[in-house]
């Protein structure tokens, strides 16, 4: 980070495997980026975090989320935390399968979940002008 005005902390495991545990990556990861970027001078901190995620979040990953956003929150540093749904673009994956599979099957819409939940998807390059702006 030597030499850099900002940081942009892209962060974040669906699965977690051995001691890649979502406390490990999205809450002490990020301890270790923002103690990190206080030693740097670091003017600048973007959070990449998650939609949903809280305090008393229903699962372990929206915790660990809430638990590294706090981290850059009490950092001192001037920041910005970004908390996009299903980001969208050339080889993302979920929303690429879900168009093909609609495509393949026109009458067919597959539901992710039981439906309930609701999904926000976002540009690829709009996320990136978020992240970018000042």
């Amino acid at each position: 980070m030597k030499g850099c005005d900002a940081v942009l902390h892209l962060v974040g495991i669906i699965v977690e495997k051995a001691k890649n545990t979502f406390d490990a990556v999205h809450h002490i990861g990020t301890r270790n980026v923002v103690e990190a970027a206080k030693r740097n001078g670091i003017k600048r901190f973007i959070q990449m975090s998650a939609l949903g995620v809280r305090k008393d979040g229903v699962a372990a990953y929206q915790t660990s989320k809430w638990k590294g956003e706090e981290e850059v929150r009490g950092s001192g540093i001037p920041y910005c935390i970004l908390r996009p749904s299903v980001i969208f673009g050339p080889g993302d994956g979920f929303v690429t399968q879900m168009i093909q599979t609609m495509r393949q099957a026109p009458l067919f819409r597959p539901v992710p979940g039981s439906g309930k939940p609701r999904y926000r998807p976002i540009f690829i390059d709009d996320v990136t002008r978020a992240s970018c702006a000042r």
